[in-house]
């Protein structure tokens, strides 16, 4: 439900932008958060070492980290 409510909000960068939804981007940090992350570091470090379980769970399939600056 929290993934689909998400996937709604307008994306408004430019399409070179675009490599990852900003609902996949809003749900990671979300569960990050969640999970005690305070910064933007931390919540790349939180993505960074659940990733893989992320991807399998949600469906997303990059292969990649998004960038700290995406965050």
């Amino acid at each position: 439900m929290l993934k689909s409510f998400l996937s709604e909000i307008k994306d408004n960068r430019r399409k070179e932008g675009k490599r990852y939804k900003p609902g996949d981007i809003l749900l990671f940090s979300i569960f990050a958060i969640h999970g005690g992350a305070v910064s933007h570091r931390k919540i790349l470090m939180f993505i960074k070492g659940h990733y893989e379980v992320l991807n399998e769970k949600f469906g997303h399939e990059r292969k990649r980290l998004p960038a700290y600056t995406t965050i």
